[in-house]
């Protein structure tokens, strides 16, 4: 190797920051070959070959140098060995200032080359006996992966119901109400009658428009518990129990047309009854006694994991009662989606929300902000057909990344994206989870990481999820982001933006997330969570 005593005089010189050398090597860097990451690894016979090359060549631009040496850096960024890091770090430092650092570059070569060779040797049985992190995958034959079976919840994600209100109104509107349900005629049920009001519900009776009386019981019930629009109050079905024999089978409200953010109120005309609540997910049950003229509600996504019956109603054989049951339905609850997502999926909007939106008018949802992974609560997706994750790309992001290196550790930020899916899906088992791979931007360094997450992401043969793809949002060379879909100016700063989809982005988003929830192929999942957690239990319910 040639020191810098031997170097010609027209190597030395220096031109506006940039220091000219004649080295053989270079690779201090190569130093963080110590940390055990499967995609790293994979890396490591293409990153030796590199290096011999670079030891051969005759490198005479300092920048070039630190260029080159950059690129390394960021192709084997997952493995750290961290007591060399001060040392790197400190080369890295004095690069482009210290031209005896050159020296020190080359003469640490063998050091990094007989690392490099002894983690090249510990690779595959580093394969066959990857870290585990808390069980969340297993690897399978030729690296592939597959998560790990689910364990069963432990707790009950919901309250079995949300409130209970005796003397819920006035007497003499509770007289007349009870009057008007003496004149109806009812439907045969088992266990009971029926009969249904409003917007049809299940396999009931086509739709009848709200009588007066139950209009004034409807207004009451939601000045008492105000909603949005979408879950206002528009389907109600009287039950008749009559005798010792009436009674009402164990049961949840799981029907996909319940619209999931809403409450299911039940108001009580008679006799004192109980209702038991059994936990789907553990021996819990709860009776609730409910009385004349009281009210009691519970949540919509609560039914997912508690069953309601009423076996003992403890009638005379001349003794009625009635429950009035009050849901907000709709059709496109069957599509209903939630969106846990970064600023780039906050201005993708709802038929309810705008009128023309990409998403149609047969999906209700609403959005969830998420900037980073930490920021996903699996809780928030209970209820829904559809959850859709686009949360990651932040991670990647310099201000978000706690390494002392700056880089950012794709397998310990994709096993955490990981662990919040893996959740989600123990939660909601009757919902479609959809992922989104992170989207290509305008930075080729977050791209980079980007492609390594995804390579992870798509890695696995016994997914649960459905995953977007993102290839038509690429430009003609297949690297960055089209500049089409882009957009071109932060707002409020003026600065360009290379990292956020643009309105045609964001409009070809939409329709992607449609063209999936509205597949033909995909049949809504109305099983509960104890059906859906069954063996073998492979039909909806």
């Amino acid at each position: 190797m040639q020191t810098r005593n031997a170097m010609s005089k027209d190597s030395m010189k220096t031109s506006k920051g940039n220091r000219r050398a004649s080295v053989e090597g270079s690779s201090p860097v190569l130093c963080e070959l110590c940390k055990h990451n499967l995609q790293g690894l994979s890396l490591l016979p293409t990153l030796q070959n590199k290096i011999t090359k670079l030891e051969e060549a005759r490198i005479k631009d300092n920048e070039n140098l630190e260029h080159q040496l950059s690129a390394i850096l960021r192709k084997i960024n997952d493995i750290i060995q961290p007591e060399l890091l001060e040392r790197i770090d400190a080369i890295q430092r004095d690069l482009s200032s210290n031209e005896t650092v050159l020296q020190s570059i080359a003469t640490s070569l063998t050091d990094c080359k007989s690392l490099l060779q002894s983690t090249l040797t510990t690779s595959e049985s580093s394969r066959r006996s990857p870290k585990q992190d808390n069980n969340v995958f297993l690897l399978g034959p030729n690296n592939t992966r597959e998560v790990s079976p689910l364990p069963k919840l432990l707790n009950n994600p919901t309250k079995h119901m949300a409130s209970y209100e005796e003397e819920f109104l006035l007497p003499d509107v509770r007289t007349s109400i009870a009057s008007y349900l003496s004149t109806i005629k009812f439907e045969e049920g088992k266990g009971r009658k029926t009969i249904c009001f409003g917007m049809p519900f299940k396999q009931r009776s086509s739709e009848r428009d709200i009588p007066g009386p139950l209009k004034t019981l409807v207004d009451a019930v939601q000045k008492k518990h105000p909603t949005t629009k979408e879950c206002e109050i528009n389907s109600v079905v009287v039950e008749k129990y009559q005798g010792p024999d009436s009674n009402l089978p164990e049961r949840s409200d799981v029907d996909p047309i319940i619209n999931p953010d809403s409450n299911i109120h039940i108001f009580s005309i008679g006799d004192e009854c109980p209702i038991l609540f059994k936990s789907k997910c553990t021996n819990e049950d709860s009776t609730v006694t409910i009385k004349d003229n009281s009210l009691l509600t519970t949540s919509a996504n609560s039914h997912h994991y508690w069953s309601h019956c009423i076996s003992t109603p403890n009638l005379s054989p001349s003794s009625i009662r009635y429950n009035i049951t009050f849901r907000s339905v709709h059709r496109r609850n069957r599509n209903s989606l939630l969106i846990v997502g970064d600023s780039n999926t906050e201005h993708i909007y709802f038929a309810h929300e705008k009128k023309r939106s990409d998403l149609g008018n047969n999906i209700y949802g609403r959005r969830i902000k998420a900037f980073t992974i930490d920021d996903i609560n699996p809780t928030d997706c209970i209820g829904f057909q559809n959850v859709l994750i686009q949360v990651g790309l932040n991670n990647l992001k310099r201000k978000h990344i706690s390494s002392p290196s700056g880089i950012p550790d794709i397998e310990e930020i994709f096993s955490k994206w990981l662990k919040k899916v893996v959740e989600i899906h123990q939660i909601c088992p009757y919902s479609r989870i959809i992922v989104s791979p992170i989207p290509p931007t305008k930075i080729k360094g977050i791209n980079s990481s980007a492609r390594k997450f995804n390579a992870l992401l798509f890695s696995f043969t016994n997914a649960f999820w459905t995953t977007l793809g993102f290839n038509a949002f690429l430009d003609a060379r297949g690297d960055l982001l089209d500049d089409n879909l882009g957009r071109y100016l932060q707002v409020g700063t003026g600065r360009k933006d290379r990292i956020h989809l643009g309105r045609l982005g964001i409009s070809k988003l939409s329709l992607m997330i449609r063209e999936v929830i509205e597949a033909p192929k995909y049949m809504v999942d109305s099983r509960s969570y104890a059906q859906a957690v069954a063996p073998n239990s492979l039909n909806p319910g």
